[in-house]
């Protein structure tokens, strides 16, 4: 979803499932997105994977019921509403209002 656009960035919610966590969650997360992104060459020697990103935020995690593990997601936004369905690894659907995760 994007929450907003402005002359250098456009900020998108974003949701992904972590697995093989002791308990599976669903990340809900916030990424602020260059319009116009190069990578300095110079600074690309700097990059280390393995630290927090400075351009995504985690804003929530919901832990999945009896820490099921997520197969599918899908984001379905109507107006100011936000749903969250999740499909688990026994084939249950989850849904979720995500429309002010904390």
């Amino acid at each position: 979803h994007v929450l907003s656009t402005n002359k250098d960035a456009v900020i998108q919610r974003l949701y992904y499932s972590e697995r093989g966590a002791v308990v599976n969650n669903i990340v809900i997360a916030e990424a602020s997105v260059a319009v116009e992104f190069s990578s300095d060459p110079d600074k690309m020697a700097e990059f280390d994977e393995n630290l927090p990103s400075k351009i995504v935020q985690i804003k929530a995690q919901v832990p999945t019921p009896s820490g099921t593990e997520v197969n599918r997601l899908q984001a379905l936004k109507e107006g100011e509403k936000a749903l969250l369905l999740a499909k688990s690894d026994l084939s249950v659907l989850h849904v979720w209002d995500v429309s002010h995760p904390r």
